[in-house]
C-alpha cells in the first residue's frame, strides 16, 4: 500500500490534493461539475482518469506523501465565444494537470472525459500518433 497506493481512488483525497490556476477557482460550475462527474465514476473509470492525468492508476495512501498536488487549469481557447461542449480535456502527466473546458453539463463532461481517458494511449503520444489520430476522431458521442 505503501508503494502502489490505494487500490480504490478517493476523490475527497485528490480534491484535498488539488491546486487551481490564477483564473480557476474551486467554485466555478465547472469545477464543481469534474468533482460531482469524477464521484459518479466508478473505480475502474477513477483509475483511468488518473493514469489520463498523472499516468498512474492509484493515489498516495494519504496527504502526506503526495509529493505533487494536481493542478487544474481552464482549457486553452476556452474563450467567450467559443463552444467549450466540443473541445476535450487535455493533460499534462509530467504536470499532473488538466486543462478542463468548462462544460455545459455533467453528462457531456463525463463523455468527454471518458472519451479522452480511454483514447489516449500513452504519455508520450507527442512523439507518435495514435491510430484515431490517422484515421480522425470520428463521432464523441
Amino acid at each position: 500500500r505503501r508503494v502502489c497506493g490505494e487500490r480504490e481512488v478517493d476523490i475527497d483525497l485528490l480534491e484535498a490534493n488539488t491546486e487551481y490556476d490564477d483564473d480557476v477557482s474551486p467554485n466555478d460550475e465547472h469545477i464543481k461539475r469534474l468533482w460531482r462527474v469524477l464521484r459518479s465514476f466508478n473505480h475502474e473509470e477513477r483509475s483511468a482518469f488518473l493514469r489520463f492525468v498523472w499516468a498512474r492508476p492509484r493515489l498516495p495512501p494519504n496527504a502526506a506523501e503526495f509529493n505533487q498536488k494536481f493542478k487544474i487549469q481552464n482549457a486553452v481557447g476556452d474563450g467567450p465565444k467559443s463552444n467549450p461542449d466540443v473541445f476535450l480535456p487535455k493533460a499534462h502527466t509530467c504536470f499532473f494537470s488538466l486543462n478542463l473546458p468548462k462544460y455545459s453539463a455533467d453528462e457531456i463532461m463525463a463523455t468527454r472525459l471518458r472519451y479522452a481517458m480511454y483514447n489516449c494511449i500513452e504519455m508520450d503520444a507527442d512523439f507518435r500518433l495514435a491510430e484515431n489520430e490517422m484515421t480522425g476522431w470520428g463521432d464523441l458521442d
